[in-house]
């Protein structure tokens, strides 16, 4: 599509900024069964239509919409508050991951990414909660092509602060951090806005309540256009005022069939926790959710263990974690608790994971 626009030029520093709308008619739509996506063409032409420069990307597309449905327009005939995806509703089979290396802890690579991401679509999953940070660029191109769902979350957690002040959202209230916080969520959302895998935004992980979430939450809002759900992970779970979910995590079924069908739908943040012998009512949860449409799935916790690649006085290798390194006060396993090993090998519950 050849497409010319008056520009506006910046004369002092030579930057200009065009405007243009491209209608698609009927294109192929994007979703997890088929990642469909199309080559955008770009090319800077001088005044005699001498190419000077060409760029191009690779887009896809889809909506995502969380709408009040009467019955007699829904596909199952059902009235309720559901999350769509190119006007039908999914299901979130999903798993909170890490990025983690044995070797190279946070460098992670790209032939990694395409590794798990790969291991993780041949056991049925098609959702990836990052957990909790924006991940390497490379990580959203690979799950576009594959055909995964992104829940693309903001670097912000405040955890530690509950010890010194007993509140963990205690720096989301503060003004002084206000200025912080938004620079985290404004880079999220520049880089990623456009990555087609991404369907849900969160403001972070567990960073509290407060006047700077929210006002990230209305950023988020206003700069996508109200094109992505938005996620406040530390709001009233059951009945929240900002988050576009409800939320359930680390429950029993009872808790989980509690939630009524009116309202908001609900996600199962993290669930399942792979830990030792774990988990248990895997089976039980899914032909819940499968079942009851308000609750869109959730993720598990989480992808793998995060042992660090070590070898005793004969060479035989083996994993340090927690404590092995003199950090007493990290001095547990409670970082091995992944549905696979700390090099990726899949344990048993990944197999169940992908039965389930």
């Amino acid at each position: 599509i050849a497409y010319s626009d008056p520009f506006t030029l910046n004369k002092l520093t030579g930057k200009a900024t065009v405007k243009a709308t491209l209608n698609m008619i009927s294109p192929n739509k994007w979703t997890a069964e088929a990642p469909y996506r199309y080559t955008l063409v770009g090319e800077l032409l001088d005044k005699k239509g001498r190419v000077l420069e060409t760029v191009s990307t690779i887009v896809g597309f889809r909506e995502v919409e969380i709408k009040d449905t009467k019955a007699e327009d829904d596909e199952f005939g059902l009235a309720g508050r559901y999350y769509y995806l190119n006007g039908k509703t999914v299901k979130m089979k999903g798993v909170n991951r890490h990025e983690h290396d044995p070797k190279n802890g946070r460098a992670i690579t790209v032939e990694r990414i395409e590794r798990e991401l790969k291991l993780l679509k041949d056991h049925n999953f098609n959702a990836i909660r990052c957990a909790h940070y924006t991940n390497h660029p490379a990580f959203y191109e690979v799950a576009s092509e594959l055909g995964i769902y992104v829940m693309d979350e903001n670097d912000l957690e405040t955890h530690g602060a509950h010890s010194g002040t007993g509140d963990q959202g205690w720096f989301s209230k503060q003004p002084a951090w206000k200025h912080a916080i938004l620079d985290r969520t404004r880079r999220m959302v520049e880089r990623d806005k456009n990555e087609t895998c991404i369907t849900i935004f969160s403001m972070g992980n567990e960073h509290g309540d407060g006047e700077n979430i929210r006002e990230g939450v209305a950023y988020i809002r206003e700069r996508t256009g109200n094109r992505f759900p938005v996620f406040h992970t530390v709001e009233n779970w059951r009945d929240p005022e900002v988050s576009d979910f409800r939320m359930n995590g680390y429950m029993n079924m009872e808790s989980l069939m509690s939630f009524p069908e009116e309202g908001k739908p609900v996600v199962l943040l993290e669930y399942g926790h792979a830990m030792g012998n774990s988990p248990g009512l895997m089976e039980d949860t899914w032909d819940y959710v499968y079942f009851n449409r308000h609750v869109i799935g959730g993720y598990t916790w989480e992808f793998k263990n995060h042992g660090f690649y070590a070898e005793d006085e004969n060479g035989t290798p083996f994993y340090k974690f927690g404590g092995d390194f003199e950090d007493y006060n990290h001095w547990s396993n409670f970082s091995m608790d992944g549905y696979c090993l700390s090099d990726g090998t899949p344990k048993p519950s990944l197999r169940d994971c992908k039965n389930v």
